[in-house]
């Protein structure tokens, strides 16, 4: 009777040749479409496939793809066919062979919103490959490619997609990419015309005082960027009056600017400050209070527009005022005149708080 239990659970022939015609077929269809990915797209097979196929199909594509990296393998069943909103991969260096795979099943996400691939090996080369990607993909709200290595021509390559497509982008992260002064002025040239763009972070690039005057055009006549990171990028003295300039005849709706390790210095740090009150609704972040030697020292740039030094006068003008009134309580008995006030010293002042500015006290 077990012999006869046995027999019924196992398949018949016929089922055995079924499954390994299956089996083959499956390994022999990813192993066409590897060889030759324009001539059947993701696409193609998302629809000709039955849904439990696709996983199979794609351990196919992970056993029998050559030159993916064993890490991209690990991951790669998880993005085919997926309809995710949001890809993040870090830390993770991907080869060509990789990113053209990567890029054959996005374009078939329909819904992706998110794309973030931070330390991940990128140069200037393998970032153009995902041009036709964002200018064709029209749920894409947030790219971030920050800590890959793009250099001046990967910062040519994203400002050229964005002139040409990426209408629903909003958000450009490119922190710690070698862009230099080269690469931000191509970017700055793109958003004199880009109208989609709100918000770019380009901290940690050593754009220099050239690459921060690059923007001054650019601040006069976008109207749509809402937020500009330009953290430790040594812009300098000039660098920031160059900006002080702009944001003093700026029009546009810029909101925050971040500039906090720039080495500004105190005139170029508090006219850029003092811009700022007048231009944006929001006012200045992580303003660099180490580089004035605390926030106090605005004030006395700013003189009777700032809070701290109104407060001081008025402390001061009310104990003069009790001193004086001293000795006509005491009848005028005494003729020593009473001790003078102590002086108000600005470190007990508290930090000013401008109008429209918010100011970081930080060692940032």
């Amino acid at each position: 009777s077990n012999a006869g239990t046995a027999s019924e659970s196992e398949p018949s022939v016929k089922e055995w040749r079924t499954r390994d015609l299956l089996g083959l077929a499956t390994d022999r269809l990813a192993q066409v479409v590897v060889e030759n990915p324009h001539r059947f797209s993701a696409a193609l097979l998302q629809d000709m496939l039955p849904d439990e196929r696709k996983p199979i199909v794609a351990q196919s594509f992970v056993d029998g793809a050559e030159g993916l990296s064993p890490e991209f393998r690990k991951i790669l069943p998880s993005i085919a066919w997926s309809n995710n909103i949001r890809l993040a991969v870090s830390g993770l260096r991907l080869n060509q062979h990789d990113l053209l795979m990567l890029i054959y099943f996005l374009e078939t996400n329909t819904r992706i919103e998110d794309l973030v691939l931070t330390s991940c090996g990128l140069d200037a080369t393998t970032i153009a490959l995902f041009t036709p990607l964002m200018q064709n993909t029209v749920s894409l709200r947030l790219v971030d490619f920050s800590w890959n290595k793009i250099g001046k021509q990967g910062a040519q390559a994203m400002a050229h997609t964005l002139k040409k497509g990426c209408t629903t982008l909003h958000t450009l992260r490119l922190l710690g990419c070698d862009l230099g002064a080269p690469g931000c002025e191509f970017l700055a040239q793109m958003l004199q015309s880009n109208a989609t763009l709100t918000r770019l972070d380009i901290a940690f690039n050593d754009v220099g005082p050239i690459g921060a005057a690059s923007f001054a055009q650019t601040i006069l006549q976008n109207t749509t960027l809402l937020e500009l990171d330009l953290r430790s990028n040594h812009i300098g003295p000039s660098g920031g009056e160059a900006l002080a300039d702009a944001l003093l005849h700026s029009f546009g709706n810029l909101k925050t600017i971040k500039v906090c390790d720039n080495g500004l210095g105190e005139a170029a740090a508090a006219k850029l400050a003092s811009c700022m009150r007048g231009t944006t609704r929001s006012g200045l972040v992580n303003f660099s209070a180490s580089a004035l030697k605390g926030p106090v020292c605005v004030s006395g740039t700013l003189g009777s527009k700032s809070r701290a030094n109104r407060k001081a006068k008025q402390q001061a003008a009310q104990k003069e005022k009790a001193r004086r009134a001293a000795p006509d309580k005491e009848g005028g008995k005494s003729g020593k005149p009473p001790p003078a006030p102590p002086s108000s010293s600005v470190k007990d002042v508290e930090p000013p708080k401008l109008a429209g500015v918010r100011l970081v006290s930080s060692s940032l």
